[in-house]
């Protein structure tokens, strides 16, 4: 008899197909507004990444190791700036973490530059606010979490013990 033609005990040979075809539905509506926010975060992990490089081409011997040390870790964030594009573009549920973080981090900067360069504060808060708001939509989120067992989704308790069970009252 052949094992690898027949289902393992316990399991439903369309479960895993379901899980599947569920996910790729959520994906499928969630496509535009993942796209927008991979193309904002391309465009900010491009800018960052040619300031990094300008910087590390205007220094002067005085201030090499600053340049250098700026210029690198400029260059560094627009590198992950761009995969995590990639990431959310193609609904990675571990994108969606470091897409939040770093545009939650771009807020208070754009905050520090409203007097001093105020396009440059506008380009930043609208950039966070569109990418904030397409990874938050319904639709996004449904994607990122469809086929995963969360917190309270009903499929039985902690660790597959029945609803109820161990729970305060």
């Amino acid at each position: 008899m052949n094992s690898a033609a027949s289902p393992q005990p316990g399991s439903s040979p369309g479960a895993s197909q379901g899980a599947s075809d569920q996910r790729a539905g959520a994906v499928r509506r969630a496509r535009p507004a993942l796209w927008i926010a991979a193309g904002v975060l391309w465009l900010e992990g491009a800018a960052v990444l040619l300031y990094g490089v300008l910087v590390l081409l205007s220094m002067n011997k005085v201030s090499a190791g600053v340049g250098i040390g700026v210029g690198g870790m400029l260059i560094a964030l627009g590198v992950a700036l761009a995969l995590v594009g990639r990431g959310v573009g193609l609904a990675r549920q571990w994108a969606r973490g470091p897409a939040v973080a770093l545009q939650l981090l771009q807020l208070p900067i754009a905050l520090g530059f409203r007097q001093s360069i105020g396009w440059l504060a506008a380009g930043l808060f609208v950039t966070a606010a569109v990418v904030l708001v397409a990874i938050f939509l319904p639709a996004s989120t449904t994607a990122f979490t469809a086929g995963r067992r969360l917190p309270g989704d009903g499929s039985g308790g902690r660790d597959g013990a029945a609803p109820g069970r161990g729970a305060r009252q």
